[in-house]
């Protein structure tokens, strides 16, 4: 039933009205309750809503209804049959036409006063002026590259001042909601105050791929079948073509000959019972995971409750991502995650030290070989202010003669310091990088810095700074020839790891990789591989590596080849205290004993899970432990227990979590009941000692004592 309750109406927004009009404890910094909030949303607040699909509908329905007028939505697909499970905008006879559109109608038509305008296209047409019109942009996307464009355009109309402080009046927030099954997040980027997407890009697992050799020779399931249609046939019958998952005549032609590959394996179509459907073949193509409708639904519900905090102030804020989970129960968590100062994306810059004489060419080359800005550059195109320096296409060959110019004369002042805009055709908006220019005995330092100015540097990392004792023209001789040597890429990585190395000449270098070499029987080429897993391989002397390797068939029956294997798999074992390895090898023993299946894995142990075991062997002793103290899973084989990840792993086992938080308790209080134990031995020790000590001395002036006495009678 529509509702026809005018949108002026005190009525109809009495709820919202007492979030608006009242003051509170859990109101936003600088809120001033009164009606002129409510006037804000309906007459001048625009929202943009992107994505309409399964979130996407929630969303706009949400907004309407918290009463919000002006929005837009955009979405460049059309309505499927199989969106109409859980996309309750849309009818049977929608199927085919563009999803805003109809969404927009139908928001227009079930909400008296909603003003929903649609864009029917990618957000990648949309010009930049058109997302500056909108207060809160709100993300209702299926797509990891749709997010980063977005976030990309936001951050790029944020503006810093002199000092880097973000302008808060060019802020443009993005709410994003995503869903997964049952699972679920909503999360405020404020760009240049909370970490954006490229900040906490890790959150996003990477998707699931198959070996191609899998996919030719032994397919096993139907997902197997649609990705050799997709990866395999694909390229060999219609390499000229571009694969459009898009296109439905695309798609239809995997799912034919994906089935058609099925049936040449029985196998496959017996072991599960659908096959290989069309949808199935969208869902692995896009790698498109099925939506739940009440998921989508809670989203919505905080995406558009933060959008409307946001605009008002009327609460405080989300800080800075929620995560539900309803698979088993309803389950949230909020994260406060931490912004990357030195992210390429919404930081006021990234830093790139040169040396000062340095030419444009050097500086461009810097910038492609930044761990950060390395992966986001192709082409790159240069200026500074209103300054083209160096541009691509039509204004290359004008340009060209820049790059061999120094670059301070390019800025023309003597400022050691400048902000330069970087452009490229794989970025969707401009880069600002703050070039430092160092003079030539700074180079090293410079060096030093790029280095160890790593986002996320572990703390014992810091820790080795004060250790690094070399003078500057020794670390300068030293990088040098690790450059030329092993390339600029992997000497920064060794550094990066192992700071002391830079104490180190290269002699010492070369004779310790040539040592290495003679221990283990590897091929130069396979060095610098070993030095990038563990460079601190090079702090160690011939005599201490290869006492590290004889240790190692004492502690377990491995051949030489085994453990050259094993030095192979995990470098680090070499540089491990001889009783670490031994106690934590005894421990596996240990427990590997206690059920028959896992003695004879231990038994028959490769270097490749021992590698693994060694990697964090304090989880994987936690994990047999409880294993063994509980009884579950008793079919798990030791394989089974320590491949897989720790969340994967937890995931199995609902009350591994509380029972190790239980024994990490308990042998915290037994190291801290110890500690005191030895401290008070040692107190009553040193009591023993000064008691023992003061006797000593009361005997010797006692006995004077008495000498004199009898002197005195012998002289009576």
């Amino acid at each position: 039933m529509e509702d026809t309750t005018p949108i002026d109406s005190s009525e109809r927004w009495i709820d919202i009205d007492k979030l608006l009009t009242r003051n509170g404890n859990l109101v936003g910094p600088g809120f001033e309750p009164g009606p002129e909030l409510r006037e804000f949303l309906q007459q001048d607040c625009k929202l943009l809503c992107i994505g309409a699909g399964g979130l996407g509908c929630e969303i706009l329905k949400d907004m309407a209804l918290s009463g919000f007028v002006n929005i837009d939505v955009i979405d460049m697909d059309t309505i499927d049959v199989s969106n109409l499970n859980r996309q309750f905008l849309f009818r049977l006879q929608d199927v085919g036409k563009p999803k805003a559109v109809v969404a927009a109608e139908r928001i227009n038509a079930r909400v008296p006063g909603a003003n929903v305008t649609a864009h029917f296209g990618r957000i990648e047409d949309m010009p930049l002026q058109f997302y500056q019109e909108f207060t809160v942009i709100v993300l209702g996307l299926d797509s990891l590259e749709a997010r980063r464009y977005m976030n990309s355009i936001a951050c790029s109309l944020l503006e810093f001042d002199e000092e880097g402080n973000p302008d808060m009046s060019t802020i443009k927030p993005l709410v994003d909601g995503g869903t997964e099954g049952f699972k679920g997040h909503a999360r405020v980027i404020l760009p240049g105050v909370t970490p954006c997407f490229e900040c906490t890009l890790w959150l996003f697992p990477p998707q699931t791929k198959f070996p191609l050799c899998t996919l030719a020779e032994t397919p096993r399931t139907p997902a197997h079948c649609i990705e050799y249609a997709h990866l395999i046939l694909w390229s060999q019958q219609r390499s000229h073509e571009e694969f459009d998952t898009d296109d439905e005549e695309h798609m239809q032609w995997v799912y034919s000959n994906a089935l058609a590959r099925a049936k040449q394996r029985p196998a496959v179509l017996g072991a599960h019972r659908l096959g290989v459907t069309f949808q199935l073949t969208q869902g692995v193509v896009k790698n498109i995971i099925p939506a739940i409708a009440s998921t989508n639904a809670i989203v919505s519900a905080a995406c558009v409750l933060e959008a409307l905090k946001l605009i008002t102030m009327c609460s405080t804020g989300l800080n800075n991502y929620m995560m539900y989970t309803g698979s088993q129960g309803i389950y949230t968590h909020t994260v406060a995650y931490e912004r990357d100062p030195q992210c390429p994306v919404c930081s006021a810059g990234v830093e790139v030290v040169a040396p000062a004489d340095s030419t444009l060419q050097q500086v461009i080359d810097l910038m492609l070989a930044h761990p950060q800005l390395g992966k986001m550059l192709a082409h790159p195109s240069v200026s500074y202010g209103s300054k083209q320096l160096y541009a691509r296409g039509i204004y290359e060959e004008d340009s060209r003669p820049n790059l061999a110019k120094p670059v301070r004369e390019l800025l023309e002042g003597d400022e050691p310091a400048a902000l330069l805009t970087v452009n490229d055709k794989k970025l969707s908006a401009s880069l600002r990088v703050r070039l430092r220019l160092k003079e030539p005995q700074q180079e090293v330092e410079a060096l030093i810095q790029n280095v160890l100015s790593f986002p996320n540097m572990p703390a014992r990392i810091h820790k080795l700074l004060p250790a690094i004792t070399a003078d500057i023209n020794s670390m300068t001789r030293f990088t040098e020839s690790m450059a030329a040597h092993f390339g600029k890429e992997l000497t920064l990585c060794y550094i990066r790891k192992e700071p002391r190395l830079l104490n180190l000449d290269f002699d010492t270098v070369l004779n310790r990789c040539s040592s290495m070499r003679e221990l283990l029987g590897i091929r130069d080429s396979d060095i610098p591989q070993m030095l990038r897993k563990c460079p601190r391989l090079l702090l160690a002397d011939s005599q201490a590596l290869k006492a590290a390797y004889d240790h190692i068939p004492r502690v377990i029956a491995f051949t030489p080849a085994l453990v050259r294997a094993l030095v192979t798999k995990y470098p680090p074992v070499l540089v491990m205290s001889p009783q670490r390895l031994a106690a934590s090898v005894e421990r596996l023993r240990q427990l590997c004993y206690t059920r028959e299946e896992w003695a004879r894995d231990f038994e028959g142990i490769t270097p490749s899970l021992l590698a693994y075991f060694l990697r964090d062997a304090t989880d994987q002793l936690m994990r047999l432990e409880y294993l063994a103290s509980t009884g579950e899973r008793p079919e798990w084989q030791l394989r089974e227990v320590m491949k897989p990840a720790g969340r994967s792993f937890r995931s199995k086992l609902r009350n591994f979590g509380q029972w190790e938080l239980r024994v990490k308790q308990r042998r915290a209080q037994a190291k801290a009941a110890a500690a005191a134990a030895q401290q008070q031995a040692a107190q009553q020790a040193e009591a023993a000692a000064i008691k023992a000590e003061l006797l000593a001395v009361e005997e010797a002036g006692g006995g004077a004592g008495k000498q004199q006495q009898r002197q005195q009678q012998q002289q009576q």
